[in-house]
């Protein structure tokens, strides 16, 4: 039961982060708002960074957790 709840909170969070820059993306340039600085180069070069980031993110949670229940199992 508390794994599946932690795998629920888990999902959530991902999904969360990873739709943060695309409704962030949206309303900004969706109404084209006097503070939105830079050209569609630098937000491109941005959101790649920070789809990289993320990535990066996840996998190195995901072997970090990975190898926890390995040694888990050993022990």
């Amino acid at each position: 039961m508390i794994n599946n709840i932690k795998e629920k909170k888990f999902w959530l969070t991902t999904v969360a982060v990873l739709a943060a820059p695309a409704v962030l993306n949206f309303t900004i340039f969706q109404f084209n708002t006097p503070w939105t600085y830079g050209e569609g180069d630098e937000w491109l070069s941005f959101w790649g960074n920070y789809s990289g980031g993320l990535i990066s993110a996840y996998v190195a949670y995901f072997i970090a957790n990975s190898q926890i229940e390995k040694q888990a199992k050993i022990d």
